[in-house]
């Protein structure tokens, strides 16, 4: 099976979730193939699930209060002579996926889409999720990371996150990708935050892999691999075709940076 791989790029959380769109609803009215997409966040962004409220978490508190490196675009001026620290400014963004909010800050993203008739296995949500885990377990083993399959119901886990990244890793669900590793205090970390989206025979599942002291081109390749393995696609580079790159335009304008969207709830 042939598969479109849009390689690692890096825009704003706007941009990033309007491309995301634009390949789903594509897809629902072309006969394309699977496509995966990875990409990070510049500058860094909260992102929302869907049907997430925008104070069922203290954002501004839990996020804020930190100092911005110098040149980072959102420094704010320091006030009282210096004795506060900066405050980071970032989007604030909300997905199509559900799940908790993730705050994008130089990790590697993933977006993949696939529908009914060409993907091998049955497009259940569960079957699904579990198929991209494996996958970026397998990925991840390319780069001496041994990880693995939480195959407990949910519950909450540790992080070694801190507390202004750690929302969707704070908790953990069947067919979540965890550490595999000999130190009890280690093993069964959450390194990846996944959330779906379905819609006529087509799922958009996106993802955040939250790996430290990886260069991301090199984290990037490696789960190309994964899929390529797992999955039995082989992917191609490619680009966006000019009515996703106009239908991402438009709902980045349109929705993606409106605030009627990002706090619709």
């Amino acid at each position: 099976m042939k598969g479109r791989l849009i390689p690692l790029g890096f825009f704003d959380a706007y941009t990033n979730m309007a491309l995301d769109e634009a390949i789903f609803i594509r897809k629902q009215g072309a006969n394309s193939a699977p496509t995966l997409r990875f990409y990070s966040f510049r500058p860094p962004a909260l992102s929302l699930g869907y049907f997430q409220r925008i104070g069922e978490e203290d954002f501004r508190k839990r996020c804020l209060p930190h100092p911005c490196p110098s040149g980072r675009r959102g420094q704010a001026g320091v006030s009282g002579g210096g004795k506060e620290p900066s405050r980071r400014s970032f989007d604030i963004v909300r997905r199509i996926t559900g799940g908790k909010a993730v705050l994008h800050e130089g990790e590697l993203s993933y977006s993949f889409t696939a529908s009914r008739p060409h993907f091998s296995l049955p497009l259940l949500s569960s079957e699904f999720y579990q198929v991209v885990s494996r996958s970026i377990v397998k990925g991840l083993k390319f780069l001496g990371i041994e990880a693995m399959l939480n195959l407990q119901s949910s519950r909450k886990v540790w992080s070694s996150l801190p507390a202004e990244r750690a929302f969707c890793l704070s908790s953990l669900s069947e067919y979540d990708v965890i550490l595999a590793d000999s130190s009890a205090q280690r093993q069964g970390r959450k390194l990846v935050g996944s959330a779906q989206r379905k819609r006529k025979g087509i799922i958009l599942q996106q993802g955040s892999i939250f790996i430290n002291n990886v260069n991301l081109p090199d984290l990037a390749e490696s789960i190309v691999r994964g899929f390529a393995e797992e999955l039995r696609i082989e992917f191609e580079p490619a680009e966006l075709d000019k009515e996703e790159i106009k239908l991402a335009r438009e709902l980045r304008k349109n929705k993606y940076s409106s605030r009627e969207w990002n706090y619709k709830r």
